[in-house]
């Protein structure tokens, strides 16, 4: 894996301000809980400050054993330092701003860019979006046989199954697949997939062999890449399919609810424990893999096939559908499953697409805004030869 872990460089940065040893003798207070925030913490907390933040839209009362205010009035108030890591927290909290007599530190630059690029294989020549997409839909056919040889049920999920519909196909500017598994078929995939699979793709899993910065399992090219980043760490990865894990859900409302925001709290650990330290060394290949299987425990809590709801078993917060707090959908939705057409191809889809499309997108059939209509790595997706 290709990658550049931008914390060294962070951590850099924070060191112009104060040395470690001076940072050790800072009451430091965060306004907003960003990714820059998380990193800046995971930064100071190995140097000793004394740390607080300051967010009323966190959704959790704490992160890494640091409580989370909601209240500027309240915000620790023997803090005598101040950072800042979002341009617009600069008018959120103007006037708390205004009337602390605490040194004030803008790290708002510190975004991707910011650092150094990472360097491109010398064997890779870019290619378009569009050659890219068929490519991928060669992987999804391929993905399609396989699940129909092993009885795996799966559905095309999100911009897809709504290309799949609206535009009998790819979304003009999407970047990659999304399909949905329910659990018991996710799992027999994890075990078969390994030994089975072509060799010019390869699975990446947090439950798997081959190490990854994101919790979704997918199913990738050798061949054809794109640079992502996950802050802090930015990477070549392979494109390809996001397999999205289904999970039974509780039966009441409330603790659906809970549910859900168990499965995204232990994204918030991810991000802490494995994202912002991600390395070689064995001693993290040892966490990983724990943390992998816990992954699998709270994702296999309640039996699939005894529950009447179910969905994204995603650790993590899900920014792409609406009801952002209860994931939990009738379960016949990812079990009654029929074909759809796909780039000229036949694929499996939930025959139930229309109702959930639109609990989870609103009005999918309408174009988004022209500005919005762009592939996110359009312009850095390469052919290796």
């Amino acid at each position: 894996m290709i990658y550049d872990n931008c914390i060294k460089y962070i951590r850099e940065e924070a060191d112009k301000n104060y040395s470690p040893r001076e940072w050790r003798e800072k009451s430091v207070l965060f306004l907003g809980m960003d990714s820059l925030a998380k990193a800046l913490i995971h930064v100071l907390k190995e140097y000793g400050s004394e740390i607080g933040v300051l967010d009323e839209k966190y959704r959790f009362g704490s992160y890494s054993d640091i409580l989370v205010g909601r209240d500027p009035g309240n915000a620790f108030a023997s803090c005598n330092v101040i950072i800042v890591t979002e341009k617009s927290y600069f008018d959120d909290f103007a006037a708390f701003l205004s009337a602390s007599q605490a040194e004030i530190i803008d790290m708002t630059f510190l975004r991707m860019n910011y650092f150094p690029k990472l360097e491109i294989p010398e064997n890779a020549c870019n290619i378009t979006l569009r050659q890219a997409q068929m490519e991928m839909t060669e992987m999804l056919c391929y993905f399609h046989d396989f699940c129909q040889q092993n009885a795996l049920r799966y559905s095309l999920d999100g911009g897809s199954l709504i290309g799949a519909v609206r535009h009998k196909g790819f979304i003009p500017w999407d970047d990659d697949v999304d399909v949905v598994m329910p659990m018991p078929d996710f799992l027999r995939l994890l075990k078969l997939l390994p030994e089975k699979i072509n060799p010019r793709y390869e699975l990446v899993s947090p439950h798997g062999d081959k190490k990854s910065v994101s919790t979704v399992t997918r199913i990738v090219s050798k061949s054809l890449v794109t640079q992502l980043n996950h802050y802090p760490v930015k990477y070549i990865s392979g494109m390809g399919i996001d397999i999205w894990a289904i999970a039974g859900f509780p039966e009441n409302a409330k603790e659906q609810i809970e549910y859900s925001a168990e499965l995204e709290r232990m994204g918030e650990v991810w991000k802490e424990k494995i994202v912002i330290p991600f390395n070689d060394s064995d001693e993290f290949q040892n966490t990983y893999n724990r943390f992998g299987e816990k992954m699998l425990e709270l994702m296999t809590e309640y039996d699939y096939d005894r529950c009447s709801f179910a969905g994204y078993a995603y650790i993590g917060k899900i920014l792409h559908i609406r009801n952002k707090e209860n994931r939990a959908v009738p379960r016949m939705i990812f079990d009654e499953l029929g074909l759809m057409a796909f780039e000229g191809h036949s694929v499996s889809c939930t025959k139930w697409y229309d109702s959930y499309l639109t609990q989870m997108f609103g009005d999918y059939m309408r174009l988004p805004p022209v500005e919005k209509r762009v592939a996110e790595n359009s312009d850095s997706i390469y052919k290796l030869t």
